[in-house]
């Protein structure tokens, strides 16, 4: 599954097998958060930088490591991933136009509070 940590303005992305925490120095990407807008009461739009340079390349940190990602809140242990504009510049990612952002779509990736999944693991199957 894929884990999510926010520390200070830096959003760590893992993929884990585990409900334990992850260790921040063991991370898959991470990103630099620039804004976080809650548009209405349940949609977030959070602007990011990748700050993961692209191995074996002349250029490490291209121009277009900059992305805005939408997330549709269903709940408080629950949100839904509806958008996700990558390989913008910084000059884009500033200017786009998030209320153009089509959000009625109910088609996504589904993500989970670290709490809501340890309650969902004492569930039993009884086959």
């Amino acid at each position: 599954m894929h884990v999510f940590m926010q520390s200070n303005d830096t959003l760590y992305a893992s993929t884990t097998f585990s409900l334990e925490p992850f260790n921040t120095e063991k991370y898959k990407n991470h990103y630099k958060i620039w804004s976080v807008d809650e548009k209405r009461s349940d949609f977030i739009i959070i602007k990011l930088e990748s700050l993961d340079s692209t191995p074996l390349t002349t250029d490490p940190y291209p121009e277009d490591r900059f992305k805005i990602s939408v997330y549709k809140k269903k709940n408080e242990k629950e949100l839904m991933l509806i958008r996700d504009i990558q390989h913008l510049t910084k000059e884009g990612m500033a200017k786009y136009n998030t209320d153009t952002i089509q959000s009625n779509n109910n088609l996504g990736m589904n993500l989970y509070s670290l709490s809501y999944m340890k309650e969902l693991n004492l569930f039993k199957l009884f086959l």
